[in-house]
């Protein structure tokens, strides 16, 4: 076998060997149970940080209005 060859069988193989460990990952109950709760933990994450924008960016008004002085009557205080 030439150079070439044994690598494209060594990358062929790992390759395999990868693809044989992922399915025995997704097929492990505890790893699908922990992928899902992190996707959920992200999602939930998403949806807070979504929520929190919009209400930093929410119009809710002016406020209460400010409190009138009294009328001054133009007499001067002694």
């Amino acid at each position: 076998m030439t150079p070439r060859e044994l690598k494209k069988a060594m990358k062929q193989q790992r390759r395999e060997l990868k693809a044989r460990v992922r399915a025995q990952l997704d097929a492990n109950p505890l790893i699908r149970a922990q992928r899902r709760r992190r996707l959920i933990r992200r999602v939930a994450t998403a949806v807070g940080l979504l929520l929190l924008l919009l209400f930093v960016r929410c119009d809710c008004g002016e406020g209460p209005a400010p409190v009138p002085s009294p009328p001054d009557a133009g007499v001067p205080r002694r």
